[in-house]
């Protein structure tokens, strides 16, 4: 499809015309496969290709930001750059700067070399150094060749990084290189946190002015800046709104100091919200280019084709359709007015024949003449094509076993085993139709299940930014009522959270009598009601942000910490104590040794209660055994410090199946999702110890609910090795989270408690559960009496909780401070200077966003209470607006209920809009997010509708087809 030009003329319009000087695309793939170091061209890496750069050239772009690794062009520290690489690359820099195009070197190691930091003893600033000396010395005499030191330094001194900085760019300096700098900060070099975050030790702002000044000549800071949830780029959403304001304190201190910088990563998904949000903050950056020099967006590359941020063109010279946002903004020389654009999506390889690895760890191929995606479980290679079983005399790797777990499409048998996938052998195991025996159906969820199943209760940990905060404000305790509803249903287990900082006001001090009072409240009725309660100090190893082990917070206080509470619960054989939640950014072994500390400690007090030991990086089981986060695995120290021999022990792991597993996005795709859980239950067997899912969790959808099932089934198949399972999450404040499982006052439960019905193991009279769809109760007040784990604002009526509406009560910044955004007029509103409308109040009233905060629309003195003239008047094409919703930005449905069709986005609910509405009926598979074919050729017939298959992908028969 192609953007008319009217569409762009008046894209145009918006786009200022004192453009920035610098606009263009990262190119990954010289970065890739950071897990074969330094691997091998064109399967673990791979660098771009020019002639989709020259396509992008073409459009204006006059920028390329292009990735490497420093292990790959120096295999060892201070030896000589590596021919291969400097050449392979070199040939890129070359053709593209020969087109006019800027070249920024991004070597992408995140200030590391081989995992160990710069400036330390593994990595001297002197290796640094030596690095860029000689990369200056082959390029310095191509001006168009920018030297960008390093992609996005984190988890070090601020000191420590600006100090290797100002030493690289000496060094570059003394080549007689006058090339430009680009000198990124630390924390992961984020615009937003550039001045107020003190991420580790000082702030960026603070700590660049002591190395650098307006008088180093050729310089710019360099950031980057997304729009998601927590900044990362890694979510389907642009929701930090204002967007621009996410670089205004970066722009100020630029400004400030005379200094000019560079905005080195951006992107977003193809959706009108993000849309908004990149047009936004291009003009305001065209504002400021007297500082800004410009932007390169995140990312296109031979293999990055398919990433929902990419604007890698195909071979038609055909863009994704972010693409056509920037078109208004390129500043170099174009004679082209439109953008061609194409549906970004996968296209699999015909065959199996790898020839590289994408930076998801993705398999390529290369078929006539162009990349195409392996789809590995056809080819079997969801282990990443390495074969483990033995190879028959027909050339195939064969299962030892039977159990089959997915299909070929060839329609060959597949199963799964050693982590890898292997074929099954039809006729040994007598699947060929030549015998009648039947394999063995799956065990139902009714037989042996799990000696535990239940849900995690949050509230207790809530108000992080409070501690200890004001109980009922800030952070409460559960609701035993709930609690008890749960019990009915089966339920035999709830993990509590609560915060040291609240139990313990300072270390080594008393208990805080309160607190312990109100949390033991509710253990005791939970406990009385015969369910386990696993006490959760929901706090990261960490006490007051200083880790466990640290100068700050010694493991003897730790210890002191788990002393103090065994005395207080030992009694009690259906308390268990689980440590810690969530160990990460810290030595495996350092969280190790804390825990036998505070094992020993509780033990020391006569207690006998089961404990739980969670895993260091996040405590994924998926990454137990395979990924040294810090140092060494999980699987690999857990040993140096237990043994089968601790009595009443169990290893906590905590599991999500969305992209990183974080449980943060609306999707279920690690499939099979027994697997993400084998290796950690592997080492159980081996070692013979007890394992604990500490969280699980997925959003009301028939993918997540398929995972979950299959996951139960495979863990009560292995029930002598893990003792059971809790759900994240409920709670009073947590109730409308997409995961939530929290009942109502009716003891109707959000639907995913159904899934969980056939495993639950505790006594139950009930069959059923009663489901409610589990929508927001917004108060019809504004008095605010607690905050949410999301930052939600909650308060109290009619005896129970509902949720503050922020943007009618006016609360948008969290209700906490004083500081109104305008004067108060004589009715008592706070107004808006200007008339942009940015919400609609529940009612009916019109609301602005000006100084980081809400503001009223005067609709009379902007023409908008229907007395004027003015052609400016909001529609509000959103009904779902008025029930306290967004309109989703897809037309993916996933329930309909008297109000409407519902999806789900960033974990919460959204109404489908009217068009989408309207569309299902020219086509029903857009409710699935499928377009309708442009044929009648059907492929399959199931129970939603009938399917055939359009440019690689599945979608709907068009209903004029059965006419």
């Amino acid at each position: 499809m192609k953007f008319s030009k009217a569409i762009l003329l008046s894209t145009l319009a918006l786009a200022s015309a004192k453009k920035l000087q610098y606009l263009g695309v990262n190119e990954a793939g010289g970065e890739f496969g950071e897990g074969h170091l330094p691997g091998v061209y064109n399967t673990h890496y791979i660098y771009p290709n020019i002639d989709a750069i020259s396509a992008s050239i073409e459009q204006g772009v006059n920028v390329i930001r292009m990735g490497l690794r420093w292990e790959r062009f120096q295999h060892e520290l201070y030896g000589e750059l590596t021919e291969f690489d400097v050449t392979e690359y070199k040939k890129v820099v070359d053709a593209t700067t020969a087109k006019g195009a800027v070249v920024i070197i991004d070597p992408h190691n995140y200030a590391r070399y081989n995992d160990n930091l710069i400036g330390s003893e593994e990595v001297p600033i002197e290796a640094f150094t030596d690095f860029w000396t000689k990369v200056a010395e082959v390029f310095k005499d191509n001006e168009k060749v920018w030297f960008g030191l390093v992609n996005e330094p984190h988890d070090m001194e601020t000191d420590d990084w600006f100090k290797a900085a100002r030493a690289a760019v000496d060094a570059i300096r003394a080549t007689g290189a006058e090339n430009k700098i680009l000198i990124p900060g630390n924390g992961w070099d984020g615009a937003w946190s550039w001045g107020s975050q003190a991420w580790y030790g000082e702030s960026n702002a603070e700590v660049a002015l002591r190395y650098f000044s307006s008088e180093d000549k050729n310089i710019a800071f360099e950031v980057h800046q997304y729009f998601d949830s927590d900044y990362s780029g890694t979510h389907d959403s642009c929701e930090k709104r204002p967007c621009q304001n996410n670089l205004k304190e970066f722009v100020d201190w630029l400004k400030t100091n005379d200094l000019k910088g560079w905005v080195g990563e951006i992107g977003g998904t193809l959706d009108d919200e993000c849309k908004g949000c990149v047009q936004e903050l291009l003009e305001y950056l065209q504002e400021n280019n007297e500082y800004i020099l410009g932007v390169t967006w995140w990312a296109a590359g031979p293999w990055w084709g398919h990433n929902a941020y990419s604007v890698e063109p195909n071979d038609k010279k055909e863009f994704p359709g972010q693409m056509a946002w920037l078109k208004p903004f390129l500043p170099g020389p174009s004679e082209l007015t439109e953008v061609p654009t194409f549906i970004n999506k996968k296209v699999y390889c015909k065959g199996c024949v790898v020839t590289g690895t994408g930076g998801d760890g993705s398999l390529w191929g290369w078929e006539n003449e162009k990349s195409c995606e392996i789809d590995v479980a056809t080819c079997g290679l969801d282990g990443n094509g390495e074969e483990d079983q033995e190879e028959t005399s027909d050339g195939k790797i064969y299962c030892k076993k039977c159990v089959v777990t997915a299909t070929g499409g060839d329609g060959s048998l597949w199963g799964w085993e050693k982590q890898k996938s292997c074929q099954i052998d039809v006729k040994k195991c007598n699947l060929d139709g030549s015998s009648s025996e039947k394999p063995s159906e799956k065990p139902s969820g009714k037989k042996g299940k799990l000696q535990y199943l239940g849900v995690n209760e949050a509230g207790g940990e809530f108000g992080e930014g409070h501690l200890p905060g004001v109980y009922n404000t800030h952070y409460i305790y559960p609701n035993i009522d709930a609690i008890s509803a749960s019990i009915e249903q089966g339920v035999n287990v709830i993990r509590m959270g609560l915060r040291w900082e609240r139990f313990q006001h300072e270390l080594y001090g008393e208990l805080t009598e309160f607190d312990v009072t109100e949390y033991k409240k509710v253990v005791d009725a939970t406990t009385a009601k015969g369910a386990v309660v696993i006490i959760d100090p929901h706090n990261y190893a960490r006490y007051n942000d200083n880790l466990i082990g640290s100068e700050e917070v010694p493991i003897e206080a730790f210890t002191d910490f788990w002393t103090k509470v065994a005395e207080v619960f030992k009694d009690n054989e259906k308390v268990w104590f689980g440590l810690v939640n969530e160990p990460h950014d810290m030595e495996t072994d350092d969280w190790f040794k804390a825990a036998r500390a505070a094992v020993d400690a509780i033990r020391a007090t006569g207690a006998e209660n089961k404990i739980l030991i969670p895993g260091n990086g996040w405590d994924g089981a998926w990454s137990w055994g395979s990924q040294a986060w810090y140092g060494e695995s999980n699987a690999e120290v857990a040993l140096r410090y237990f043994s089968s021999e601790d009595k009443n022990i169990a290893f906590e792991v905590h599991q999500y199946f969305d992209s990183d597993y974080s449980g943060t996005h609306d999707s279920c795709e690690k499939r099979p999702c027994q697997n993400n859980l084998k290796e950690f239950v592997d080492w159980l067997k081996t070692n013979d110890l007890k394992g604990w899912v500490g969280e699980i969790g997925g959003t009301l959808d028939d993918e997540c609910k398929g995972c979950v099932q299959e996951l139960l089934e495979y863990l009560q198949e292995n029930n002598e090795y893990i003792l059971g399972v809790t759900w994240w999450a409920a709670g009073p404040w947590w109730g409308h989270n997409a995961y939530s499982v929290e009942p109502n006052d009716k003891k109707e439960f959000p639907g995913q408690m159904a899934w969980l019905k056939p495993f639950l193991p505790g006594p139950s009279e009930l069959t059923e559960v009663p489901t409610f769809i589990n929508k927001k109760v917004y108060c019809k007040g504004c008095v605010v009496t607690g905050t949410g784990g999301d930052g939600s604002l909650w308060g109290w009526e009619n005896e129970k909780s509902c949720e503050i509406d922020v943007a009618t009560c006016g609360l948008d910044g969290n209700g906490g401070s004083e500081d109104k955004p305008e004067e108060q007029q004589d009715d008592g509103k706070i107004y808006c200077k200007g008339c942009e409308v940015t919400a609609t109040g529940g009612d009916n009233s019109l609301w602005g966003w000006e100084n980081q905060k809400s503001c009223q629309i005067d609709v009379k003195a902007c023409g908008l209470d229907g007395n004027g003239d003015s052609e400016d008047k909001p529609s509000s094409t959103c009904k779902f607006e008025a029930l306290g919703y967004k309109c989703c930005s897809n037309c993916i449905a996933v329930f309909e209920d008297d109000d409407g069709y519902w999806g789900s986005e960033n974990n919460e609910w959204c109404g489908i809009t009217e068009e989408c509405v309207k569309s299902y009926d020219e086509c029903w598979s857009n409710k699935s997010g499928y377009p309708c074919c442009d044929s009648c050729d059907i492929y399959l017939d199931d129970e939603t509708g009938k399917w055939g298959v359009m440019n690689g992908d599945w979608c709907g028969i068009p209903t004029s087809c059965e006419a």
